[in-house]
């Protein structure tokens, strides 16, 4: 198993970045005939690769930012919630990416909230895939 986590967590890390690569092909590819504790840990393994993901995507709209203003809090507590919707509903996360362009949010909070969508996004298309077979 530690063999396919070794492959796992560089498709994780790349799908989960600009690179159009969708993640959950890749998960259900991993998890598909897992028992429930493999699938856990692809599951904790891929939110991992997500937060790196989304750590790059920080570092990267740094380089190419737009705007240098910082925005409200109002529009940052905006800027969250749409990231949480499109990290746990299967809406394109290129949106927030864009957003990211003109948003100055702090990293950290920023990562944990994609963390935190994509955990329960993850474990719950795993509980499904598992009930399919």
């Amino acid at each position: 198993m530690w063999l396919k986590i070794l492959i796992f967590i560089p498709l994780a890390i790349l799908s989960n970045t600009i690179f159009p690569l969708p993640f959950e092909p890749v998960l259900l590819a991993f998890v598909m005939y897992q028992t429930r504790p493999s699938t856990l840990i692809f599951v904790l393994f891929g939110t991992i690769c997500a937060a790196i993901g989304s750590w790059i995507d920080v570092r990267l709209s740094q380089v190419f930012r737009q705007n240098t203003t910082i925005p409200s809090k109002t529009a940052l507590h905006a800027f969250y919630l749409s990231t949480f919707l499109c990290a746990f509903f299967p809406v394109p996360f290129s949106f927030i990416r864009i957003a990211l362009l003109k948003m100055r949010p702090p990293a950290l909070p920023y990562i944990l909230i994609v963390a935190i969508g994509r955990l329960a996004r993850y474990w719950m298309i795993a509980q499904l895939s598992a009930s399919l077979l």
